[in-house]
């Protein structure tokens, strides 16, 4: 070795290289996660730079041998398209849908849930379950795709993957109105789960601190007060109900709505 500091550092500028875009492969094909806009305008600079570091090293490495340069670069240039070529069309798509087709729009992403409904019309709510959750993964601040996804798996009775998803939006959503109505359906949900009475009593408790001082808040220590009493004792979550429905002392003695009067339960059965 010439210059091992160099060709040190050059090995593992490489490897990271080399790590971190199969990483974004994982991400982006595995997990259905996209980087934001911001975050891959920083991937494609640091690849560019990376590329030239690393043909400068390699230049004054394989200088006795252009030949082994030349097809040393070209290879290098294939394998960093391969890791990092879907960033980049990514990006160049967004540029092009956002000065192009869209001049006016407010810069604001917002995700295509055209086939994820269609996929409900038809009754296919296990493929559109699965829709909504690859949108949520690459939108994950969207609650309602969240929304949309639990009340899939609730028409498909799978009440355990509903009730992620509704917690999940729950931490995701503003308004504490809007979220009340989401706790009501997951905690529904959850009392007919074996572990309900831990999953309803930490998210009870994640709600009355995260919106601390709101009327929603209050409503809902109460209900928690109600049904411990009632239910958590002796570890039986089926016996108080859902909440909402007339004859369960959680529910009933609030004064709460039924959940299928709801508008928002309406709007998901359309």
């Amino acid at each position: 070795m010439e210059n091992p500091v160099r060709d040190g550092f050059a090995l593992a500028n490489i490897s990271v290289f080399l790590v971190v875009g199969v990483w974004l492969l994982h991400r982006r094909f595995a997990l259905l996660e996209e980087l934001s806009p911001r975050a891959q305008v920083v991937v494609v600079c640091w690849a560019i730079l990376t590329c030239g570091v690393e043909l400068i090293v390699l230049r004054g490495t394989l200088q006795r041998a252009p030949v082994f340069y030349i097809f040393t670069a070209i290879g290098f240039f294939v394998a960093a398209f391969a890791l990092y070529g879907h960033v980049g069309v990514s990006l160049l798509s967004k540029l092009l849908v956002d000065t192009v087709l869209h001049p006016g729009d407010d810069g604001v992403e917002r995700p295509r849930t055209g086939s994820a409904e269609a996929l409900e019309r038809l009754g296919d709510h296990g493929a559109a379950a699965r829709e909504y959750l690859a949108l949520a993964r690459i939108h994950p601040a969207d609650p309602a795709l969240w929304i949309s996804a639990g009340a899939n798996f609730v028409q498909l009775e799978q009440p355990h993957e509903a009730a992620a998803c509704f917690e999940k939006a729950i931490a995701l959503l503003q308004s504490p109105g809007e979220a009340l109505l989401i706790f009501w359906r997951c905690a529904a949900i959850l009392q007919r789960e074996s572990d309900g009475a831990a999953r309803c009593t930490t998210l009870a408790g994640g709600f009355t601190h995260r919106f601390a001082g709101s009327r929603e808040a209050d409503t809902v220590a109460a209900w928690l007060e109600k049904v411990e009493s009632g239910m958590f004792a002796n570890n039986d979550p089926a016996t108080v109900g859902r909440p909402g429905e007339k004859g369960n002392s959680a529910g009933d003695d609030m004064g709460l709505e039924r959940l299928e009067d709801h508008p928002l339960e309406a709007s998901d059965q359309k």
